[in-house]
């Protein structure tokens, strides 16, 4: 039917064959990445710039927000700390008041 010598010769030729088509196939697939490579750094270089801009603006707008946020919370938390100082010094007044007159108190009371 098929001679070995034959189907060996073909085999070699189709196997030669698939090599230079796959290294075709890799040289074809790394020129189109650098292709998309070298147009993604031609974008982002045209990009850069506008984003320098555009980012400094973003971080003025959000210290604008954070100081306006802070501002917020100092003026809710400002009654709380008033408070809190008030009663402290209230029972420092009290402490002293009690060492002062429980001290003068008669005994027998």
């Amino acid at each position: 039917m098929f001679d070995v010598a034959t189907l060996q010769e073909t085999l070699a030729v189709a196997r030669d064959a698939a090599l230079i088509l796959l290294a075709v196939e890799g040289l074809l697939l790394a020129t189109l990445t650098l292709l998309l490579f070298r147009a993604a750094v031609r974008g982002l270089r045209r990009l850069v710039p506008r984003m320098y801009l555009f980012m400094l603006d973003a971080q003025r707008t959000t210290s604008r927000v954070c100081g306006s946020i802070q501002r917020a919370m100092a003026l809710m938390c400002a009654p709380f700390v008033w408070l809190n100082n008030v009663s402290a010094n209230l029972a420092l007044f009290a402490r002293r008041l009690h060492a002062f007159f429980g001290s003068a108190s008669p005994k027998g009371r």
